[in-house]
């Protein structure tokens, strides 16, 4: 079994970040502000969308009850 020649790609001998364990690319991403897809995926307050997520899910209630019973006669109808 032959020795190993070097470090791997995967890690980094160059932290110029001066934090140890902290790599480059996290402080950089922790420093700059969120992108708009982060900011919609998590929004930072709460108020007013639990009332969007209570309409929203009463619209996909509606459309699986509905597809459910189109589902239902589809199958009476074969018997």
């Amino acid at each position: 079994m032959s020795a190993k020649s070097g470090p791997s790609a995967a890690t980094t001998s160059n932290n110029s970040s001066g934090r140890p364990g902290q790599p480059v690319a996290l402080e950089t991403y922790l420093a700059s502000p969120p992108t708009i897809t982060e900011t919609l995926a998590f929004p930072s307050t709460t108020e007013g969308a639990s009332s969007g997520m209570e309409s929203k899910n009463k619209e996909v209630k509606g459309s699986l009850d509905q597809w459910q019973s189109t589902w239902d006669s589809m199958n009476q109808s074969r018997k």
